[in-house]
């Protein structure tokens, strides 16, 4: 079903679009996301912990683009190096993404491996 909202400036009937929610994240997540520079791709070698800071920024959108397919990547990469709270949250956010979207990221994901 859809919803309409009134343009109050042009008395006009619009469709009523809601702004995507981001993921909930608690406070210490937050604060575990550095801020002082946009971070480099991870390489090969780093560990569920870097991977799971790069997923946080994506997921939150600090210092990079908001971008859940790119969040889900770093997040599932997380995971797969043991970090249980980065395979909470991928989950946590898939419920916010379409199968195409979980699909795309995991290709990314797998992309990586193979070129890293």
């Amino acid at each position: 079903m859809r919803s309409w909202q009134m343009d109050t400036a042009t008395c006009v009937l619009e469709p009523f679009v809601a702004e995507p929610e981001e993921p909930e994240l608690e406070p210490a997540e937050l604060e575990s996301v550095a801020e002082e520079e946009p971070p480099r791709e991870p390489s090969r070698d780093a560990d569920a912990e870097t991977l799971l800071k790069v997923g946080l920024m994506h997921a939150i959108g600090r210092l990079v683009p908001l971008d859940l397919v790119a969040a889900h990547k770093w997040l599932n990469l997380a995971a797969m190096r043991g970090n249980g709270e980065a395979a909470r949250l991928r989950q946590e956010i898939a419920s916010d993404m379409s199968a195409a979207e979980i699909a795309a990221a995991q290709r990314a994901a797998r992309d990586w491996l193979v070129h890293h």
